[in-house]
């Protein structure tokens, strides 16, 4: 059995399992990288077709992201178990994906407001996962990797590595959307590691 590799070596996995940023896009390296087009993915943003509806939790939050006036509580599910109720959605890899989007972008919430009432939410809804969802249950996006990465124990770390085996061994080559998520959370990294 391999050792898992240090925490500093992450974000090199991380892109170069995403390969390089996805054509058309400017590879911003700061913390605002990749929020448009993850907003234009949940609906947030104008598109052709938005991968959610905007009124979905998940759009709300990356709202959030993209506008620090908009509220967050309300979006979110108060109890201590995941962000989104999955009574909502007709299959589990559907709400899974919505699910760890959610809490991605409630990350990036939580780190650009340094909001650390939200991050014990963020904190109850990961943990919530580690012991009830399966990392495989969502369609090979790896959201909200790094939210489990940097949890700093061995069993999110395991939740992350199988997030990540779950994006290369999908296919040979890696979809634009899920590309810029890898690489959104190799900076997610860097900044939570550089402090």
């Amino acid at each position: 059995m391999s050792q898992p590799a240090p925490i500093h070596a992450w974000p090199a996995l991380l892109r170069g399992a995403a390969g390089p940023v996805p054509s058309g896009r400017p590879g911003r390296l700061g913390p605002g990288a990749y929020v448009d087009d993850f907003a234009v993915a949940c609906g947030v943003m104008p598109a052709a077709t938005p991968l959610v509806p905007p009124t979905a939790i998940e759009a709300r939050l990356w709202r959030a992201v993209v506008d620090s006036r908009a509220e967050v509580e309300s979006a979110i599910a108060t109890d201590d178990g995941p962000l989104i109720p999955p009574a909502a959605f007709r299959t589990i890899e559907v709400w899974t994906e919505s699910e760890l989007c959610a809490l991605h972008a409630l990350w990036r919430v939580v780190r650009e407001r340094r909001r650390d009432d939200l991050r014990t939410r963020l904190e109850t809804a990961r943990d919530w996962h580690l012991e009830h969802t399966q990392p495989d249950n969502g369609t090979g996006r790896p959201w909200a990797l790094h939210v489990f990465l940097l949890a700093g124990s061995e069993e999110p770390r395991l939740y992350a590595e199988t997030l990540l085996h779950n994006v290369r061994a999908a296919a040979a080559s890696v979809e634009p959307l899920t590309a810029l998520i890898l690489h959104d959370a190799a900076r997610e990294v860097e900044i939570a590691t550089a402090r």
